[in-house]
């Protein structure tokens, strides 16, 4: 099966002390960090890019970098550069200029993310995303709910046959007396349950130690499948379960995940 990747996001702010970032335009920068995505960034005014610089501190491995809850439109572009130094990022072979917004399986909704995956990772210390929406009649800033850069868990076997996307209705359905209904409408709220497989003693340190970092109540980011990712696919999310079934073989293991996504549809 193909892989299931975690990524644990890396702690950023905009502390100079530590790994840290800085915007050339808008508002709300620190709500890029929280780790609410509807708090959100407003970028600077259409028709002109608006730079987000990330100092890792030192050269860092990294190879996914997601943008969430974005409203992002047709037309709407962000680029990737990196580098050693300051001045790389500005110069580095590695730069793209692609839709902001991921397919969808389904209808596209008013909101959706933005991915960004290196196939194998790389180490830089300085990252810089370029994010630009056309000026037009009706136009107004683009906005971000939260960015997110880190390092995918990668399993040597992948996830085992019997995923699935799970859900709940987060509204209230209630039966009245005189025989009808009242309902109070509410996002639907999915999540994903899938088993990893005989982990090697490293996948599962690295596994155990998000788990304990991470709680149920820190975010990470799921995806379901990381050579086929559409918007459906990501999951912005907390961990409900990691549970571990013994195989018949006493020395290999099976661990059974489930998450939950923060937001809502």
């Amino acid at each position: 099966m193909s892989d299931v990747l975690i990524i644990e996001p890396f702690t950023i702010g905009q502390d100079m002390s530590k790994p840290f970032f800085t915007v050339s335009a808008g508002t709300g920068a620190a709500n890029l960090v929280s780790d609410d995505p509807r708090e959100l960034f407003i970028c600077g005014a259409p028709g002109n890019a608006t730079l987000i610089d990330i100092n890792l501190g030192v050269d860092t491995l990294f190879d996914t970098i997601y943008l969430g809850n974005t409203d992002a439109k047709a037309g709407d572009t962000w680029g990737l550069s990196y580098g050693t130094s300051a001045a790389a990022t500005v110069t580095t072979t590695q730069f793209f200029t692609d839709p902001i917004r991921l397919a969808s399986e389904g209808l596209a909704a008013a909101r959706g993310p933005a991915l960004f995956r290196f196939a194998v990772p790389i180490a830089r210390r300085y990252i810089r995303l370029t994010l630009f929406r056309p000026a037009g009649v009706g136009a107004v800033p683009l906005q971000v709910g939260n960015l997110v850069v880190g390092n995918a868990l990668r399993t040597t076997h992948g996830r085992e046959i019997g995923e699935v996307r799970t859900g709940f209705d987060a509204g209230v359905r209630t039966r009245l007396e005189d025989g009808g209904l009242t309902t109070v409408e509410a996002p639907f709220i999915e999540g994903f349950k899938w088993t990893f497989g005989d982990l090697s003693d490293a996948e599962l340190k690295t596994l155990l130690g998000i788990r304990k970092r991470r709680k149920t109540t820190r975010p990470i980011l799921v995806i379901e499948d990381g050579e086929a990712v559409v918007t459906e696919s990501l999951h912005y999310c907390t961990f409900i379960e990691l549970e571990a079934y013994n195989r018949l073989d006493p020395r290999k293991t099976r661990w059974a995940l489930t998450v939950e996504d923060w937001l809502g549809s």
